[in-house]
């Protein structure tokens, strides 16, 4: 969940979060199982079957926590991609071409 302050939701945000869990759902890298998320959320809104009875709140409740699980699987996965096995940002075992060998020394005065 969210740590930080909250922030007022625009379309933009809301688009830019729809974006991020499209993209998600599209790379291969992530299981396939994970689109029963959003499959399972859209079922279970358009279902006859309620928790409460001609009232939406469960189906807005399931949607609410299908969408803030897939964007914290998009964050998990987006830093998954942009951190390294070292745990260096865009440190990748095949960018050894690119690694500088130096020395350094701590002068005080």
């Amino acid at each position: 969940m969210a740590t930080g302050p909250t922030q007022p939701r625009n379309a933009g945000s809301i688009m830019r979060d729809l974006w991020r869990i499209w993209q998600l759902l599209r790379d291969p890298s992530v299981p396939r199982w994970k689109w029963f998320l959003p499959i399972g959320a859209l079922v279970y809104l358009l279902s006859p079957i309620d928790l409460i009875p001609l009232l939406p709140f469960d189906d807005i409740a399931v949607v609410i926590v299908a969408i803030s699980m897939l964007l914290q699987m998009a964050t998990r996965n987006e830093r998954a991609t942009t951190t390294g096995p070292q745990g260096q940002s865009g440190a990748t075992p095949n960018n050894k071409e690119q690694i500088v060998d130096t020395t350094w020394q701590v002068v005080d005065k």
